[in-house]
């Protein structure tokens, strides 16, 4: 068991200690069962955050840099397949499970049916379709006239700048695994396992794009102890995917990652689509969360010195956009295969035999893997430890002082006479009484804090999403009207194809510029405003916050001087501040994520019918030059016209689409994500402050009346007291013992960072 595992283990068993002293104080004579529900209340929701408390990582690069191999590698086993498809592949998500499973999520038939319709927009050749109706892929007759038309279209329609058409890949992937999904797909999401002897199967739908089209995520669970639980890793799209829609997909999982690493082929270096790809994350405000693997192909250099002279090339263009990064050089190959040698192809053996040949590759490989593995345990195991204690023992050790002044001061008046019993009692609700109206205060005050913070919340989305010129969405519509979709480089086309193919090759190239924009530039300007406006409310509300400590501080003066009189030491003459907020449980708490955007073209049939009628009306007015003996410019003048009146329709409705999309996009993000969480982030702070101000409530008039008037056996009760005392003593020395670790772990890190910045 791992650092990480064995403190999450002993901070649930802590909680569930205190849970269980909790519930024998709640259980005595006179006590209210609603005496410690706060305090229970903040046990419960400790013990859901540590059990939820996943890390997720995620591996990314571009294509063919290596990047399942390195997964491979990790886990020391080939469960990734390697070298799969780039079209329709999706993000792949590894975790530590009791056997072999991997876990297949499939796409239902609205959206299979959804991604085709919104696929075939101008598609050509279509015209047995009713131009109302949806496609609907179970019906043969819909897919008999939609393979009819794919095998009509030429190459050019297949080709969208420079690579294969998103859509007609898309299509023609969904009409050729049809016959082998249709018995899994249904109405309602599917999932298929593939179990121990069967996990391998799953290769055969995440390697053919014809089948991985259905799916909408893949979960592979395997067995390992390398890293512990509760931790994924992903194995990304390439982020030189044709598909724009791939690097929407990557950029939603970088939101949710807590470390990204990014992977880079010795063969080739940095590339232009890194660059693009490492400003994005960089723009999103997550390069500082990224280190980099030089993933190494040995058979590719033929010296040691020509591999440490591409390390050096990488790491000058890596720092460009990352400044002093972190960046480590290994074969993940070498590694897996080294993992695997009594089961290797002979090929492959051969080739490990050749490497083991060269030393200094072996010397270099061996110290440089063993410091990433030590750096990346640290980070996942050491490091996320301290994170997890943090966020969680000062409120433990928090109620375990409350309880134990509790205690204390009930057994102190179980020998004390009924008269000064009442006088204590007098003094302790005088104060309560007091913490009662600052707790009101203090709900009001973040009330209000809330409005006023909701009011800069939704003035700042609104503006955002303003459509207007210098805006990040006034530059899409900038985008959209100024896209060099000139007609002139499709003269020629119109030579030899039909007006509609021609059209569709338009639409082609504009829609997938379009997304391709989006994906890289305002998707992550986006994030980086949901990251700025998530940390100015923390700040706001800690803000608020501040003065209130310092009345329980007071408070806590008071009481000292109370108690200390009557021989009652309190633990704690402080109390730690609340403001600690932990984002991420929050957001967990509530199940709240980012929604994701994404550039949808919502063109209706509207567009093709319009310039379909433009054409006849340019047919009829050539036709009546040519009567009248007017000079005609081009032979295809109507359609060249018709053409140019098609593009601009294109670039109306595409504003239109924006328009739309994103007024629903900027009122669901507000609605259903931001103020949410204002609300979310208040009520946390609130349940911390409440922690502080229960440790030092406490009510004796029930107790004592019941000694009175019931003539309870006193000893019975001191005897019980000393009982949940001896408890929660064990627990503060546990929960101090667990503090000291932390310190060790915590300068450990600290000096793994210098040790990293010095080399």
């Amino acid at each position: 068991m791992d650092t990480y595992d064995l403190i999450k283990k002993q901070i649930l068993e802590i909680n569930q200690e205190l849970l269980n002293i909790l519930e024998t104080a709640g259980e005595l004579p006179g006590i209210t069962g609603k005496s410690f529900d706060i305090w229970k209340g903040t046990c419960n929701t400790i013990d859901q955050q540590v059990r939820d408390d996943n890390m997720r990582v995620a591996v990314v690069g571009a294509i063919k840099s290596g990047k399942s191999t390195f997964v491979n590698a990790l886990f020391k086993g080939d469960y990734l397949k390697r070298g799969a498809g780039v079209v329709t592949s999706i993000v792949t998500r590894i975790r530590q499970g009791d056997r072999l499973n991997a876990v297949l999520f499939f796409k239902t038939w609205d959206e299979i049916n959804a991604d085709m319709d919104h696929a075939m927009v101008l598609f050509p050749s279509t015209s047995n379709f009713d131009k109302n109706a949806k496609i609907n892929i179970q019906k043969e007759e819909n897919r008999k006239i939609l393979a009819s038309a794919l095998s009509e279209l030429q190459t050019e329609q297949l080709i969208s700048q420079d690579t294969r058409s998103t859509s007609s890949v898309l299509l023609s992937s969904y009409l050729r695994g049809y016959d082998r999904v249709k018995d899994i797909i249904s109405y309602e999401p599917n999932v298929l396992s593939f179990k121990e002897s069967n996990f391998d199967s799953h290769r055969e739908f995440v390697g053919d794009d014809s089948l991985s089209v259905y799916l909408n995520d893949v979960q592979l669970e395997i067995i390992s102890d390398e890293f512990g639980q509760n931790l994924e890793i992903a194995d990304c799209q390439g982020s030189d995917s044709p598909n724009p829609l791939h690097l929407a997909m990557i950029e939603d999982y970088l939101v949710q990652a807590n470390l990204i690493i990014y992977v880079v082929s010795s063969r080739t270096g940095i590339r232009q689509a890194d660059i693009r790809f490492l400003s994005i994350i960089k723009k999103m405000g997550l390069i500082d969360s990224t280190f980099f693997v030089i993933n190494c192909d040995f058979s590719e250099h033929d010296t040691i010195e020509d591999l440490h002279q591409v390390r050096r090339k990488i790491t000058e263009d890596i720092a460009l956009i990352a400044p002093n990064p972190e960046i480590y050089s290994f074969s993940s190959l070498y590694h897996l295969f080294k993992n695997q040698e009594k089961e290797l192809a002979q090929m492959d053996s051969v080739r490990v035999i050749q490497w083991e040949n060269q030393p200094e590759f072996m010397t270099f490989h061996q110290k440089e893997f063993h410091h990433f593995n030590t750096i990346l345990h640290s980070k996942i195991t050491n490091e996320r430890a301290v994170l997890l204690a943090q966020n969680h023992l000062t409120r433990l050790s928090l109620i375990t002082s409350g309880v134990r002044q509790w205690i204390g001061l009930n057994k102190n008046m179980l020998v004390q006479d009924i008269d000064s019993v009442k006088a204590v009692s007098h003094q302790i609700e005088h104060h309560k009484t007091r913490l009662e109206k600052v707790k009101k205060f203090i709900r009001n005050t973040l009330n209000g804090a809330k409005v006023q913070i909701k009011k800069n919340l939704r003035r700042e989305i609104d503006r955002f999403f303003d459509i207007r010129s210098g805006s990040v969405m006034g530059n899409v519509i900038d985008f959209v009207r100024s896209y060099p979709a000139g007609s002139g480089e499709y003269v020629q086309n119109l030579n030899s194809k039909s007006f509609a193919n021609v059209l569709f090759l338009v639409y082609q190239d504009f829609r997938q510029s379009v997304d391709l924009y989006m994906a890289q530039s305002v998707n992550p300007e986006i994030i980086q405003l949901a990251r700025r406006l998530e940390q100015e409310m923390i700040e706001s509300l800690e803000g608020i916050t501040d003065p209130f400590e310092v009345m329980v501080q007071d408070t806590v003066k008071d009481y000292n001087r109370i108690f200390s009189s009557m021989g009652v030491e309190f633990s704690h003459s402080y109390l730690p501040s609340a403001n600690n907020v932990d984002l991420k449980s929050v957001k967990q708490s509530i199940g709240l994520k980012l929604p994701n955007v994404q550039a949808a073209m919502q063109y209706s049939a509207k567009i093709k019918t319009e310039v379909a009628a433009r054409l006849g009306y340019y047919t009829l007015l050539k036709l009546f030059k040519k009567i009248v003996r007017k000079n005609i410019s081009h032979e295809k003048e109507g359609e060249l016209k018709a053409l140019k009146a098609g593009i601009k329709r294109m670039k109306r409705e595409m504003e239109k689409s924006m328009d739309t999309t994103f007024r629903d996009y900027r009122e669901n993000i507000k609605f259903q994500y931001f103020l949410k969480l204002v609300d979310a982030l208040a009520d946390d702070l609130y349940a911390r402050l409440l922690d502080q101000f229960q440790a030092y409530v406490t009510d004796l008039f029930a107790v004592m009346g019941d000694f009175a008037e019931k003539r309870m056996d006193k000893s019975e009760m001191s005897k019980w007291l000393d009982q949940m005392d001896n408890s929660a003593l064990v627990i503060d020395q546990k929960i101090g013992h667990i503090k000291e670790k932390l310190l060790v772990l915590s300068s450990y890190y600290k000096d793994n960072k210098a040790d990293q910045k010095e080399g």
